[in-house]
């Protein structure tokens, strides 16, 4: 969500949409490398509450 905001803010400074998308793309490649390293899988069941 943050990179869809980055890239309106891109568009409000009047910066061409084909960089704001080249933008968009990098940021989204690197949340997915970092996606393995912000969660934690475990097989244990813990309560909801």
């Amino acid at each position: 969500m943050l990179s869809n905001l980055f890239v309106l803010v891109l568009n409000f400074f009047d910066v061409s949409m084909a960089i704001s998308i080249g933008i968009l793309v990098i940021l989204l490649i690197g949340y997915y490398l970092l996606i393995p390293f912000l969660f934690e899988l475990t097989n244990h069941e813990e309560p909801l509450w």
